[in-house]
């Protein structure tokens, strides 16, 4: 008698990659508003750190290194990751194309027993991806200006979640919100 298994082992696989490829909703009113085309109006200088290739606005403050997960933010991407800094300039950026994509992010579980300022007591960190990934809904939206070609995305994302079924992009308040003074999302229509 043949074996279900390998015809069961495959759906199941199936399935659960469907799941993975999850994108925003077309339906969602971010998704439509962004697909109706616009701008990004860049109000300020940003500097990209060397050995960078992109900074992350949240609660309009341009932030070096690591950002909050927990709160909806923007990402600045330039093509070239160099040794030295790169700056933008302010100016305005079309949007000429967007994608939602979903993001997952595998952290590294530590036990920390005690600390003071950088002192450590004793800390390990050395589970191998011991927790489940979360996850962030993202646009990633596709830029373009003649005096700044270096400069090619926008990503901007929710909070993140560790259940991709709680995992919601950003809405345009959020993202608005999230680029604060920095800069100004135009869209056609909105």
């Amino acid at each position: 008698m043949p074996s279900l298994l390998p015809g069961l082992s495959l759906s199941l696989m199936l399935l659960f990659l469907s799941g993975c490829s999850q994108v925003v909703s077309m339906g969602d009113p971010a998704w439509r508003a962004l697909q109706s085309g616009g701008e990004l109006v860049l109000h300020q200088v940003v500097t990209i750190p060397a050995n960078r290739a992109s900074v992350f606005i949240q609660q309009g403050e341009v932030i070096i290194g690591g950002r909050n997960r927990y709160q909806p933010f923007c990402e600045l991407v330039v093509r070239d990751l160099k040794a030295s800094v790169q700056t933008i300039q302010p100016d305005t950026f079309s949007i000429i194309h967007v994608k939602g994509q979903t993001l997952f992010v595998q952290r590294q579980q530590v036990l920390q027993l005690a600390a003071l300022d950088s002192f450590r007591l004793a800390a390990d960190s050395s589970g191998d991806g011991d927790l489940p990934p979360d996850v962030t809904e993202t646009f990633r939206m596709k830029l373009s200006a003649p005096r700044q070609p270096h400069v090619v995305l926008l990503i901007c994302g929710g909070e993140e979640d560790n259940l991709v079924a709680y995992a919601e992009p950003p809405t345009l308040a959020q993202m608005r919100a999230a680029l604060g003074a920095v800069a100004t999302l135009r869209l056609d229509g909105s």
